[in-house]
């Protein structure tokens, strides 16, 4: 629905984005004669909820906000507002598959692994072979995490490819400019 290009300038990607009540209320709300504000805003939902956005991938859900409104210069008393906390819920609910379902499912769950690996302290284990033990089992553990996020990188990759087809339903062709800079002949 949003993107950002080059320029880092927010582009509505889905001609009738606007006409979607959610969105349509922020465009509105900014009375400005080139709506930068409501341009913030799309950009603050794009990186926070599109499954493609370099934000959300490599942040958790407590941290994006904050990481968000500093990087993209928000006021610093910025609040999701009830009309942004709908917009992002409009933005995940039309983006989502039931493949990506699964996979932001998956992606919570590794996310609890990771709190548990983050947790785990060995000099809380009170005897030396149970401590043996606990190593051991972390080990194992490590290397079917490596396993697991390995699988999940290509879950995702193949999702982006699906998420990237749903745009272009029909006979709509991308134009070179549209594509990623790696991807343009």
């Amino acid at each position: 629905m949003f993107d950002i290009d080059i320029n880092n300038n927010v582009i509505i990607r889905e001609p009738g984005v606007l006409l979607i009540s959610d969105f349509k209320k922020i465009w509105d709300s900014d009375k400005s004669k080139h709506k930068d504000e409501a341009l913030k805003i799309f950009a603050y939902i794009y990186f926070k909820c599109d499954f493609k956005s370099p934000y959300r991938n490599t942040k958790t859900k407590e941290e994006l906000p904050g990481v968000l409104i500093e990087d993209l210069k928000l006021p610093k008393d910025f609040k999701e507002t009830k009309e942004i906390l709908l917009a992002e819920e409009k933005y995940v609910d039309l983006q989502t598959t039931k493949s990506l379902k699964m996979i932001l499912a998956a992606e919570k769950a590794l996310d609890q692994v990771t709190k548990y690996f983050e947790n785990f302290d060995i000099s809380k284990v009170k005897e030396e072979d149970d401590k043996a033990t606990s190593i051991s089992k972390l080990m194992g553990n490590l290397k079917q995490v490596d396993e697991v996020a390995m699988k999940l990188e290509t879950v995702k990759d193949k999702i982006a490819k699906e998420l990237e087809t749903k745009k272009l339903s029909g006979t709509k062709v991308l134009s070179s400019r549209e594509l990623p800079k790696n991807k343009r002949k």
